[in-house]
């Protein structure tokens, strides 16, 4: 699976080049060994509160920002090629939502790690509607999360 990610220009130095490498690596490793096939596209942005915050209010009618939301490409996809979708993050709401997880950059790749992990979760059919859903979801993303070398995702939904 590629992964392309784009950092919107106000975060480009707040982003840390390492972060944006691990993601992309570990967010590829994942869906490999899933058995997304190699020459499927999935494209990750990450973003500002207020971009966020405009997505949410258009895609969900829901007011402020969020940490993630996800926009499949194709809902016939099969994870043959193509693209997947779009996962995008909130930056500035990710970190906030780090703080439990420590203070700095190995808290925010964590968070940033299980959020793309999430949206991608989303992107391969997967939700959290009910709770069966979610229970369904949350071992999905635990075998992505061990696909991709993480510790389990800290998911409130669960």
């Amino acid at each position: 699976m590629k992964v392309l990610l784009q950092v919107a220009a106000p975060l480009r130095t707040a982003v840390p080049r390492s972060l944006r490498r691990t993601l992309v690596r570990k967010l590829s490793a994942a869906g490999r060994r899933v058995g997304v096939a190699i020459d499927a596209t999935l494209t990750i942005r990450i973003t500002t509160d207020e971009e966020v915050a405009q997505l949410h209010e258009e895609f969900m009618g829901l007011s402020g920002p969020t940490d993630v939301m996800s926009f499949p490409a194709d809902t016939e996809m099969d994870w043959g090629t193509g693209s997947l979708g779009d996962v995008v993050i909130g930056w500035p709401f990710a970190v906030r939502q780090s703080a439990p997880r420590g203070p700095g950059p190995a808290a925010w790749e964590a968070e940033i790690v299980d959020l793309s992990l999430h949206g991608l979760a989303h992107l391969l059919g997967h939700d959290h509607g009910s709770r069966h859903e979610a229970r369904t979801m949350l071992r999905f993303e635990k075998r992505l999360a061990r696909r991709a070398a993480m510790p389990p995702p800290q998911r409130p939904y669960a």
